[in-house]
């Protein structure tokens, strides 16, 4: 159940309250994290001392062990840092509000989640890393099994700047203190514009997302939908879970992350950074091996030109089809390529070429014969009419023109329909 902003007429004032008093704690998180980053400084300034001598000549053991601490301390210093300073497209992104539903305000609990578990001086967690078990209620809380939840809250933040905040209300009735504003987090993501390289959905997990993600690391997971559902980025998602969960047994390269080309991979590089994992392997299939690349382009080659016959169909355009099978041709079965085919689309009437498409062997070269055909309102007729050198691949256009028709050489002809 969401709330509308059609309910509340003062809902500009009411959120602008509610964006200050989120923008206060925010705060509070990004003063902590630069005092971890001040901590993590000097961590790496007393790595940097360790080590030092003024002595010269053979090395003792107490100095090679002052290096090996050196080293090791600069190693987590610069680590630490690195985590710290990376550039997340909001740290905190959402509160859960947990009580009864008549509860007072002091009987409640809140739980900032964030990319990033942060601890107060006193060990107080201000913010809850998404993975952790306390976090989940956050992906998993419905109003039907509302797992103690009476608000769940999504923080819309630019670097550290809150400006907006959308609510989901998980109880039949808010109380009268807690208030709840916007259309739905979920309502709010699916408004915002795609960009060249995914995003992550930290924010907007749904429960049946969140089970796979947080299924166990033994067997197999497998994610399955249709085009466009999420697989993908739900199983990055898992990905960074494993490494929180279980990060002894996988941080040293335990995960890889296969893609089906290096354009997609490029695509998919953004998100586990986003949620602060950069030790996961991520490459192409023609990539999988060190050193080794494959170039080759994917098998058989397609090219088209003109209309499909679906869009003859669509258009009521009366067309007749001719079709040359590659497995007919000398040249391609001596090459061993003898896979597609060569199909021409023509006017039933007029015979004028309307459309070609091959697969196959050397298809972008092919279908170029009969672009320049088109360009001169050719017939199927004349194509067929024009000598092609033998043996050539080329004979495949010569001969699907001429099937067009129902007078291909080296085929059975298709009897015309009237």
């Amino acid at each position: 159940m969401t709330a509308s902003s059609s309910l509340r007429p003062d809902l500009g004032d009411v959120a602008a309250t509610e964006v200050a008093a989120e923008q206060a704690h925010v705060d509070r998180v990004y003063a902590e994290l630069a005092k971890a980053d001040a901590r993590a400084a000097s961590v790496a300034a007393e790595g940097l001392a360790r080590g030092r001598t003024d002595r010269t000549g053979d090395v003792r053991d107490e100095e090679m062990t002052g290096l090996f601490e050196r080293d090791a301390l600069m190693y987590a210093a610069a680590r630490r840092r690195a985590t710290l300073e990376k550039q997340y497209e909001g740290l905190v992104f959402g509160r859960l509000d947990l009580g009864e539903e008549h509860s007072e305000p002091g009987e409640r609990e809140v739980r900032h989640i964030g990319r990033l578990g942060v601890r107060d001086d006193d060990y107080e967690p201000l913010v809850i890393d998404w993975r952790a078990p306390a976090a989940a209620a956050f992906y998993r809380a419905t109003p039907v099994e509302p797992m103690g939840v009476l608000r769940r809250r999504v923080l819309r933040c630019s670097g550290s700047r809150v400006i907006g905040v959308e609510d989901d209300l998980m109880v039949p009735e808010a109380p009268e203190d807690l208030v709840v504003v916007g259309d739905g987090a979920l309502m709010a993501a699916l408004t915002r514009s795609r960009g060249r390289q995914m995003r992550d959905i930290v924010a907007t997990i749904q429960a049946h997302q969140d089970a796979a993600i947080r299924a166990t690391s033994r067997g197999v997971v497998e994610i399955s939908g249709g085009p466009g559902t999420g697989k993908t980025v739900v199983a990055l998602h898992r990905a960074a879970y494993l490494l929180y969960s279980e990060r002894r047994r996988f941080e040293s390269g335990g995960i890889l992350v296969v893609g089906p080309s290096a354009a997609y991979t490029a695509y998919i590089e953004r998100v586990l950074p986003s949620l602060g994992e950069d030790s996961v392997a991520l490459r192409a299939l023609g990539d999988l091996v060190d050193g080794v690349t494959a170039t080759r382009m994917d098998h058989p080659e397609v090219a088209a030109v003109g209309k499909t016959e679906q869009e003859l169909k669509a258009d009521g355009t009366p067309y007749k089809a001719g079709v040359f099978p590659f497995a007919a041709s000398g040249r391609a079965l001596a090459s061993n390529d003898s896979d597609g085919m060569v199909k021409i689309l023509a006017h039933a009437d007029t015979d004028r070429i309307l459309g070609c498409h091959v697969v196959g062997p050397s298809a972008a070269d092919l279908v170029q014969q009969v672009v320049i055909a088109m360009e001169f309102g050719s017939s199927a007729e004349d194509i067929g009419l024009t000598v092609f050198g033998h043996p050539t691949l080329s004979e495949a256009v010569h001969e699907a023109a001429l099937a067009v028709n129902g007078h291909a050489i080296h085929i059975a002809n298709r009897k015309q329909r009237k």
